[in-house]
């Protein structure tokens, strides 16, 4: 494997210092089942002090010194902690405190999954206490240690348990899963902000529609499911957020709560009012509705099983460079305050003239609006 250059230094810096260290968690992981990791995480015997004594030189970051964190920038962030187990977690969240250990299989125990409790080094064998490699051979989530006991902890786990179900396909081991279903009421201890970022995540997983099948109970608690749900039809979306929301969601009910991004909250409204509509029967029609909701929210609901229909006409209309937005229009507000048009009757004629167009009573050119525009500032309303 290539072992990006900036680990290698932290790990031999530590080592060189006299302290132990290895990689660990999701980069194992990634790296086992042969993908790049997005990031890297090292742990080490080194204490706070110790780790920035031996990282001096180095761009250093103190992003959580009291539990034994520091990041390093060489040049991507890689966070180093102390060996350490957690105490209580009071809040359902995050530990009250931790306490440091000199031994690296003590940490691994504290950790979430199976598959995240392994470390590796360049120079050493895999150390893999719990099982991590096999049960990513098994293509399976399993808890270290009693899944009660980690649910409990962090209620998160539970919404990243079926997270990483759906992005990596695998199933969740049943003892974990029956825990899971026990505790989910707790994970409503934790921010809407953090379940709706791993929700998100979710839903988006090549594996999703089995996963939220199998939990649809649970699923359902974070955001009402429509009763028709087909697992294949979901696995088959576009792998976007708003659009397989726009599939999954009952109703637009839940999305204030999810605390998601607005462009985002926008996008899944569109698409549920489009769900709910008939659909459009000509090219008119389409056009239409193109220019009251826009091209990306026709070809979000193009892509549900609801508007698959319309894609055909939808492609022959854009191939054509059919109007249907103002920017499309041969003609241009300024041409019309040279006609003395001024105002609200600008923009009221530019419609009018776009309406035409659509329905193919005009032709876009701009010497045929303006001979219409002149025809229109004639009659009574033209003003405004």
């Amino acid at each position: 494997m290539q072992w990006p250059t900036g680990v290698l230094d932290i790990l031999s810096r530590l080592e060189g210092a006299g302290f132990e260290a290895w990689a660990v968690g999701g980069c194992v992981r990634d790296t086992l089942m042969g993908r790049i990791p997005s990031d890297w995480d090292v742990c080490t015997r080194a204490l706070p002090a110790e780790m920035k004594a031996a990282l001096q030189g180095l761009r250093i970051i103190e992003t959580g010194l009291p539990h034994g964190t520091l990041t390093v920038l060489s040049p991507q962030p890689v966070e180093v902690t102390t060996y350490r187990v957690d105490g209580d977690y009071s809040d359902h969240r995050r530990p009250d405190n931790v306490r440091f250990v000199p031994d690296l299989v003590e940490d691994l125990s504290r950790r979430d999954f199976t598959m995240n409790a392994m470390a590796m080094h360049p120079e050493r064998p895999l150390c893999d206490p719990f099982g991590g490699r096999a049960d990513i051979e098994a293509k399976l989530v399993r808890c270290v240690g009693a899944p009660e006991h980690r649910f409990r902890e962090d209620a998160l786990r539970m919404l990243r348990c079926l997270r990483f179900a759906a992005q990596l396909d695998f199933a969740v081991e049943e003892g974990t899963a029956r825990a899971l279903e026990k505790a989910w009421p707790t994970l409503f201890h934790v921010s809407r902000e953090r379940i709706g970022a791993e929700y998100l995540k979710l839903i988006v997983g090549p594996g999703a529609g089995r996963v939220i099948k199998q939990f649809h109970t649970q699923v359902d608690a974070i955001s009402p499911i429509r009763e028709d749900m087909e697992p294949h039809i979901l696995d088959a979306l576009p792998r976007e957020p708003g659009v397989r929301m726009g599939y999954l969601l009952k109703n637009a009910d839940c999305l204030p709560g999810l605390r998601l991004p607005n462009r985002l909250i926008r996008r899944v409204r569109t698409l549920l009012d489009l769900r709910s509509r008939p659909l459009p029967d000509s090219p008119y029609a389409l056009k239409r509705l193109l220019s009251q909701v826009g091209e990306e929210a026709v070809r979000d609901l193009c892509a549900l099983p609801e508007g698959q229909a319309l894609m055909p006409m939808l492609e022959d209309l854009l191939s054509a460079g059919a109007c249907f937005s103002l920017r499309d229009l041969a003609l241009r507000g300024s041409d019309l305050d040279a006609l003395g048009l001024q105002g609200p009757a600008v923009g009221k004629t530019l419609r009018a003239l776009l309406d035409e167009v659509m329905a193919g009573r005009l032709p876009n050119q701009r010497e045929a609006l303006l001979e219409a525009a002149l025809s229109l500032r004639s009659g009574p309303d033209s003003q405004g």
